[in-house]
């Protein structure tokens, strides 16, 4: 688990010790900020190793055969966004000289590795961009997508397609839409849209094991959307709020806000969700 002081604490669920095998706060050069994602990924004859994005702007990578160790895998930095010119004018924004080049850092809220690989992988910034990168190659990034007006809050690869097709992935936003990505496109493929008085901040998405074209999300207002792009592209199969069990009517709605949303496994049509009460 990852927390709001950029500290990174991993647990064994099946030992009767409840203390963590590993942390990271007395590390030297450990994330500054808020994790907003931790990801496991596993290399092809080197094991399992752990990814995290912060809101300082840095990608690591840990590994666990040495103790905590960590790579700095990339420092997030701000491209010239069409859809969002200007938007740090006036602001305090630190900045960092690299061989004398001036950038300003970007804080990353979301990461995500296409199936079958442990190289190239999708991030999601506040400054509205999402970029493909490699955990070879930390120059530059492969490729930028715009597309969103405000920060993104997360980025989801198919399952169904791997690294060797070409990546199809979500993103949502506080902008209130989903949007659908060809990741040889720049832009979205296509578009979301909360519809009338629902429109609120989408804040997880989530695809479903069983089929390529059905995801869940759920919403600042507390609403849970299932989509299957293939029979309606332009609406939710469902949407759901939860009711208050105080009403005997059953009309009266709860409002809080989900933050998070999974399907359980491809056997069982079942959905997890959880709100900013707990």
């Amino acid at each position: 688990m990852g927390d709001s002081h950029g500290n990174i604490t991993i647990y064994n669920v099946r030992g009767n010790d409840a203390k963590p095998l590993f942390d990271s706060k007395d590390l030297e050069g450990k994330h500054t900020d808020i994790i907003w994602e931790l990801q496991w990924i596993e290399k092809k004859d080197k094991g399992e190793f752990l990814v995290s994005i912060s809101g300082d702007g840095r990608i690591i990578e840990w590994s666990m055969k040495k103790g905590l160790e960590f790579t700095e895998l990339k420092v997030l930095k701000r491209e010239t966004n069409p859809n969002q010119k200007d938007v740090y004018a006036g602001a305090d924004i630190s900045e960092k000289k690299t061989s004398g080049m001036t950038f300003i850092v970007t804080g990353g809220l979301s990461i995500d590795f296409p199936a079958d690989s442990n190289n190239n992988y999708f991030t999601a910034t506040e400054d509205c961009a999402i970029h493909k990168c490699s955990t070879s190659y930390s120059e530059q990034y492969l490729d930028n997508y715009y597309g969103h007006n405000g920060p993104i809050y997360r980025v989801r690869c198919n399952p169904f397609w791997d690294s060797t097709d070409c990546p199809i992935f979500l993103s949502c936003s506080y902008d209130w839409t989903v949007k659908v990505w060809n990741a040889k496109h720049n832009v979205p493929q296509h578009t979301c849209l909360q519809i009338g008085k629902l429109r609120e901040q989408v804040n997880d998405i989530c695809w479903a094991p069983q089929t390529s074209s059905v995801f869940a999300s759920v919403a600042n207002d507390g609403r849970i959307e299932i989509w299957d792009l293939a029979l309606n592209p332009l609406a939710p199969l469902v949407t759901w709020f939860d009711k208050d069990p105080k009403d005997t009517t059953g009309m009266t709605f709860l409002k809080h806000a989900k933050t998070v949303v999974r399907f359980t496994n491809a056997i069982s049509p079942v959905l997890f969700t959880g709100n900013v009460c707990g």
